[in-house]
């Protein structure tokens, strides 16, 4: 015996606990750790088997489930003498990937297997991707009308405008493109001439203050601009947008190009003629600069005055044309601003969701991968209104936290790391609660 402590019952525990710290001091880290958990001849210790992110897709599937959609593909699947369990959750394994780490399907099993921690999913082949692609565009109209259903409920939506909007996209395939015959002939939609918007524009009248940072007025331009369209029989409606903001930093970053522009021509005059079409040959692929250069008749450079007038009179507007005589222009404008977020939500199919280059060769597998990032999109825009900021910010802050597997000598439990403060504002702007720290435990066989 080196050292009495005396009793059990009347040991100072913490004079202990100083005591060991005190020694751990001299050990190395492995070794002060192996002593605390009471690794050696017990044989306890913890060690780390698996880590996994966890919470861009654990907030998706909250969502999927607040929205409907689990439910919807699961009564719909069930229907059909399918395991509706197991269908959902490989449909949703497929959105999150799209909305987290677009792939292939193939890629997808990789994905949710070892890199990605998914609820009641642990895994599935790539034969159960397609066949869960299979059943979702076979049953989408059923699906599709019940998901609606419980969006507009749940958001609280009202529709009184649709709007459609096209895009194009492609797909690779090693055989003859057997999706040609869908391609439509293009057909000309009616434009605004450039006659038209500038006496729109002209018009006088005053704006309406719509909100904080847009103001309207509607005006009526005949056909080609000019004359009053038979007393006013055919005139062509037009509402005029500003947005003050807007105008204040179109006004500053022509200041900055100007200023930018001045210095390039600075000295200029004293160049060779060679040597000036050079500049302007490098601002060809400038347009920005480009449009406030002028040539002298003796081909000087200078800043164009003149176009800086005429764009001025057009900071922070925007122009519409309506044959809708019934929509107030406060609505129209209101509705424009929609069609942009349609637009955009193209723009995220095509980069978050990465809907192209399609690598399917059948047609309906090709309308199965737009449905997917079309229910990606539909939980994004929702994190997105909630939140206040993009995607691809949040799943960054989400994606910290891990969920990360420990085995001990009392068994293996699997634990998730602690929120930090940006997730756990991500959590209650879209009214969840923390995900549980622990998710399964599994005790030590007995045998």
């Amino acid at each position: 015996m080196i050292h009495s402590f005396g009793r059990a019952d009347k040991v100072d525990r913490a004079a202990l606990a100083r005591l060991v710290t005190s020694i751990s001091r001299f050990l190395t880290p492995e070794q002060a750790v192996t002593a605390a958990v009471g690794v050696g001849e017990l044989g306890g210790g913890v060690e780390v088997l698996d880590s996994r992110r966890l919470g861009a897709a654990w907030t998706l599937d909250r969502l999927w489930e607040r929205l409907g959609i689990g439910a919807a593909i699961r009564r719909v699947a069930t229907g059909r003498r399918l395991d509706g369990d197991v269908v959902e959750r490989v449909v949703f394994a497929l959105v999150a990937q799209r909305a987290c780490e677009p792939g292939s399907k193939l890629a997808a099993t990789g994905w949710v297997a070892e890199r990605v921690a998914i609820d009641r999913c642990p895994g599935f082949t790539h034969d159960a991707a397609y066949a869960a692609m299979d059943f979702l565009l076979d049953a989408l109209g059923e699906i599709a009308a019940e998901v609606f259903s419980s969006v507009a409920h749940l958001l609280n939506l009202d529709l009184d405008i649709v709007f459609v909007d096209t895009t194009s996209t492609y797909w690779e395939t090693e055989t003859i493109d057997e999706l040609a015959d869908l391609a439509d002939d293009p057909i000309d939609d009616e434009t605004t001439s450039p006659t038209e918007a500038a006496a729109a524009l002209a018009r006088p009248g005053r704006y309406r203050t719509v909100s904080d940072n847009l103001r309207v007025k509607e005006v009526a331009v005949a056909p080609g601009g000019d004359g009053d369209g038979d007393d006013g029989a055919r005139t062509q409606r037009f509402v005029i947008c500003h947005n003050p903001e807007q105008a204040d930093r179109d006004s500053a970053v022509r200041a900055n190009l100007v200023a930018h522009l001045q210095q390039l021509i600075d000295g200029s005059d004293s160049w060779t003629g060679r040597r000036r079409d050079e500049l302007v040959g490098s601002l060809k692929a400038k347009p920005g600069l480009r449009r406030y250069l002028r040539r002298t008749p003796s081909g000087l450079l200078r800043v164009d005055h003149a176009a800086i007038k005429r764009e001025t009179h057009l900071d922070g507007k925007w122009l519409l044309r309506t044959s809708d005589l019934t929509l107030t222009p406060d609505d129209l404008a209101a509705a424009y601003k929609q069609l942009l977020a349609v637009e955009r939500g193209w723009r995220d199919f095509k980069g978050a969701l990465g809907l192209r280059p399609v690598f399917h060769h059948r047609e309906d597998r090709i309308r199965g991968h737009i449905q997917l990032c079309w229910l990606a999109l539909l939980l994004l825009r929702v994190i997105e209104n909630a939140t206040g900021d993009t995607w691809r910010k949040t799943r960054h802050e989400l994606d910290r936290m891990h969920l990360v597997t420990l085995a001990t000598n009392a068994g293996q439990v699997a634990q998730r790391s602690a929120t930090t403060p940006g997730q756990q504002t991500i959590l209650r702007a879209l009214d969840l609660p923390e995900p549980p720290k622990f998710f399964n435990f599994t005790l030590p066989d007995s045998r």
